[in-house]
C-alpha cells in the first residue's frame, strides 16, 4: 500500500508539471504572436497587472461598492494577487483570470 500511495503520488506530480509546462508553452506561443502582430514596442501585461478594459471598474471600486455592488477582489485598489508570495498554481487562482468586461470610457 505504500508504494502504491508513492506512485500515485508520483504520477499526481508528473500530470501537474506536463499541465503547468503545456501552459507555459501556449503563454510564450500566445506571446510571439502578439509580437508579430504588433511588433517589439508593444509590452504585454503580466498577470499582475489589470487588462485595460478593467481599469474603469478598479477605479470606480468603492464607489460602486458604497452603491451596494460587490465587485471581484481583483478589482479592489489595494488588491495584491492571491498566488503572489506562495506556491498557488497561478492557473488555479480565481483573481488570475482577467474578465472581459466593457468600460464607459
Amino acid at each position: 500500500m505504500h508504494v502504491h500511495g508513492k506512485i500515485l503520488s508520483m504520477v499526481r506530480t508528473s500530470k501537474r508539471s506536463q499541465r503547468r509546462a503545456e501552459a507555459e508553452q501556449l503563454e510564450a506561443l500566445r506571446i510571439q504572436h502578439e509580437l508579430a502582430v504588433f511588433g517589439d514596442g508593444y509590452k504585454p501585461r503580466t498577470e499582475e497587472e489589470l487588462a485595460k478594459s478593467e481599469v474603469w471598474w478598479s477605479e470606480h471600486y468603492q464607489w460602486l461598492k458604497d452603491s451596494g455592488y460587490l465587485l471581484r477582489p481583483r478589482y479592489a485598489p489595494d488588491w495584491v494577487p492571491s498566488w503572489k508570495g506562495t506556491k498557488k498554481d497561478i492557473f488555479l487562482c480565481e483573481d488570475s483570470k482577467a474578465s472581459r468586461v466593457c468600460s464607459t470610457s
